[in-house]
């Protein structure tokens, strides 16, 4: 006698909820956003030239202002990881803390700065997208 196995188990998805093909897109998205401001940090201490928020060499700023422009966009990944509500407006608030990390670069090095700004924007316009995805309710008949 043959036994059926039971039909694997999904998780069904609430209204408010991306997509599952948004919510995977958004988390790469800003996976690389946290992964990009990683290379600027890199860049920086390579070239010499110190953004704000990681200071000079010889004088470091202490590690809770280092990790400001990582928490917003780890924030958003582990958001949409966990499934929930409202996940492109975490991003959206993620970018915007990403453009003002920028910001406070202009004047001290201008070309990471854009580096900064377009991940900043990058984040963005994937956050946007990602409203296309967003779960609406079932609609009552």
């Amino acid at each position: 006698m043959q036994t059926v196995p039971p039909p694997p188990r999904t998780r069904t998805r609430r209204a408010g909820q991306l997509s599952t093909g948004w919510a995977n897109i958004h988390a790469v998205a800003w996976a690389g956003v946290c992964l990009g401001l990683g290379v600027v940090a890199v860049a920086s201490r390579r070239m010499g030239l110190s953004v704000w928020w990681l200071g000079p060499e010889t004088n470091p700023v202490p590690f809770f202002v280092t990790v400001i422009p990582f928490v917003m966009s780890a924030a958003a990944v582990l958001w949409t990881l966990a499934g929930r509500t409202r996940a492109p407006l975490v991003g959206v608030v993620a970018a915007l803390a990403t453009g003002a990390v920028a910001i406070g670069d202009i004047s001290r090095v201008p070309g990471l700065a854009v580096v900064e700004g377009a991940l900043a924007l990058g984040g963005l316009l994937v956050s946007l997208a990602a409203t296309s995805g967003v779960l609406r309710p079932a609609a009552e008949q």
